[in-house]
């Protein structure tokens, strides 16, 4: 019944991660998201209470909660912003961090795991009528996305990368099914109809990082493939990069879909774009929204750097008061950022150079306790999966520094990160009390 109960819990979550949106079609208000944390901390709850081990226990990487709170605290004291921002800032930043140790505490069983991945994969493939349907409706644009939580198009870089890199990992290691190749393949058009620069820059990176760790590094595989491998590798890209330009209205001279492809003013305008200000001195570049934040943080002061402008100084609040709004409005006329800040930026703004330290402490810990797990890992169907958590995590670090703030501080993609390391802590921790410790893991065995 117990355990019923929580893989209900969690399938709800990730629904309503990645198909919340269908909210706006049935008419509902945008406050059914809050419903995600009422789910996340009644899970907690439960957890807490069916832990098998009594007594005094500290989550995983509960540190970096402690800290970011003590960095909280004191930015209040410098800035003299609101106890109230700090607790809605924090709380948006940490609320899935919660799901992830609750779903550690719950110690599910492989087969509860497996089928919360199956349901997690499903919800992925519903996305493809979803999109079928706004490209029906929009074409080539922004706005042809999937029904997640919140219409947000970074997502339509984010998830098809993310997923690729699963899908490219359980064809390699788990089984040669042609469903992971279509799968794959509808991600990367979902990307291109998404209209996604970014992905001109990410899929070439992508797949050389596939065909170094999945068919290359660390395999005994005869060089006659390895090669055959690769040329076939950068065929692919070539032809999808030029798909990419060829499709992209921004991205080639003529401006449309199907205009020619010209490499050379891609990649200008791209700089462009990175290094934009608009003609009232506002930035909307990544690069130079970066080095703005930075210029900012520097003139307010030394210890501003390390402590920021104060929890919530860019996070909107149910309970701000006109004082509040007024001070917001006013700093975003100080600041001149309309868009580019990144979940680094982000954090680094209301946080300081410290707060990205404590944020950055629990990805980094869960990106090398993904790596070590999937040199150790044997089972076939978990090393796929361990392989792929590799490439969420490294995915998760470039666009935590590089590419949006909705990696951390959004509904989807951050509720996909820590479900999926909450599986990676579990069946690592099972197999490390089975084997009698991490390090006695068996090596993987090389594939041929």
């Amino acid at each position: 019944m117990t355990f019923s109960l929580n893989k209900t819990i969690i399938s709800f979550v990730l629904f309503i991660a990645l198909l919340g949106g269908i909210r706006l079609y049935l008419g509902l208000p945008n406050v059914i998201v809050i419903l995600t944390e009422i789910l996340i901390y009644t899970l907690f709850v439960i957890s807490l209470f069916s832990r098998k081990i009594k007594g005094l226990y500290f989550p995983h990487l509960i540190f970096s909660l402690f800290i970011m709170i003590m960095i909280g605290l004191c930015s209040i004291s410098l800035n003299e912003t609101s106890y109230h921002r700090m607790i809605f800032s924090i709380r948006l930043l940490y609320r899935f961090y919660f799901f992830y140790i609750a779903i550690t505490l719950l110690d599910l069983s492989d087969d509860s795991l497996k089928f919360l991945n199956k349901i997690l994969f499903i919800y992925l493939i519903l996305q493809f009528p979803v999109v079928a349907i706004k490209f029906i409706k929009y074409g080539i644009a922004e706005r042809t996305m999937g029904a997640y939580s919140t219409p947000d198009g970074s997502l339509s870089t984010t998830i098809p990368i993310t997923v690729i890199f699963f899908m490219a990992s359980f064809y390699r290691f788990h089984k040669k099914s042609i469903i992971y190749l279509l799968v794959g393949l509808v991600y990367i058009i979902i990307s291109i109809v998404g209209a996604k620069r970014a992905v001109l820059y990410l899929f070439p990176i992508q797949f050389v990082f596939i065909y170094y760790y999945f068919y290359f590094k660390g395999f005994e595989i005869d060089w006659t493939k390895k090669i055959s491998i690769f040329v076939f590798f950068l065929i692919f890209i070539l032809i999808l990069s030029s798909s990419v330009v060829y499709l992209n209205r921004s991205l080639n001279p003529e401006e449309e879909v199907g205009g020619s492809i010209n490499y050379k003013y891609a990649l200008n305008y791209t700089k462009d774009y990175m290094d934009g200000v608009d003609g009232y001195g506002y930035s909307y570049g990544r690069t130079t929204t970066t080095i703005r934040v930075f210029e900012i943080l520097s003139k307010k002061g030394i210890i501003n750097i390390f402590l920021g402008l104060g929890p919530g100084s860019r996070t909107k609040s149910f309970f701000d008061t006109k004082k509040d709004i007024k001070k917001q409005i006013e700093l975003k006329d100080e600041i001149m950022i309309s868009y580019g800040m990144t979940a680094f930026t982000r954090i680094a703004f209301e946080y300081g150079v410290l707060g990205v330290i404590a944020y950055l402490y629990i990805i980094l810990n869960l990106t090398m306790m993904a790596i070590k797990y999937s040199k150790q890992e044997d089972d076939p169907y978990w090393k796929a999966f361990a392989y792929g958590s590799v490439g969420f995590s490294f995915s998760m670090l470039f666009f935590f520094f590089a590419y949006n703030t909705s990696s951390v501080w959004g509904d989807t993609y951050p509720a996909l990160y820590f479900y999926v390391m909450a599986v990676i802590y579990t069946r690592k921790n099972r197999h490390s009390k089975y084997y009698g410790g991490l390090e006695t893991f068996p090596r993987i065995n090389p594939i041929s």
